[in-house]
């Protein structure tokens, strides 16, 4: 029979791993303890593994569930900062403690590494993988490609040495003079 080893006193409410806060308990009984702690205490820690142990949930939804949760109302340490007590206020550009900085190159070659060979389904799931691929589709017809494939319109403009350029980069050169 397969035992779990279950805290007494949780690690989220300062528990250790000492042998004394430890009991060996069936996976059945670890998910009943869990789910009477959550209905007793409404810890949002016990309410996932009840969850998880009762296969309610998979390990994957357990860790977004866990992320979630971490960062909700008072779990979050920005909860109630708002304005001068909240320690970035009125910290932007160089002040801010982040201006500057960049990710080191052998962190982007990480990131870069775990993400190549994987696809949308994997990364976001079918649903969501089917939204994207629905939002960058562009439509077939006839017409459309006739549309794109028409030279756009060269506007020259006397207020940058008269250069040539097209209408939307002239509208948006205006916009920031």
């Amino acid at each position: 029979m397969v035992t779990h080893k279950h805290h007494l006193i949780p690690r989220h409410e300062g528990g250790t791993d000492h042998p004394s806060n430890l009991i060996d308990v069936s996976i059945e009984v670890h998910a009943q303890i869990h789910k009477v702690r959550w209905e007793a205490f409404g810890h949002w820690q016990d309410k996932v593994a009840w969850l998880t142990l009762s296969k309610q949930i998979t390990c994957a939804e357990a860790t977004k569930l866990t992320q979630k949760l971490a960062n909700l109302g008072s779990n979050n340490p920005m909860y109630r900062k708002t304005g001068e007590l909240n320690p970035m206020w009125g910290r932007k550009g160089e002040l801010s403690p982040h201006w500057g900085k960049k990710h080191s190159t052998e962190n982007n070659n990480k990131k870069r590494k775990s993400l190549q060979n994987r696809t949308y389904v994997d990364l976001h799931g079918p649903e969501k993988a089917e939204e994207i691929k629905n939002k960058l589709r562009k439509p077939k017809t006839e017409e459309h490609k006739k549309k794109l494939s028409k030279p756009k319109p060269k506007v020259v403009s006397r207020l940058c040495d008269r250069k040539l350029m097209s209408l939307g980069n002239f509208m948006n050169w205006n916009k920031r003079q």
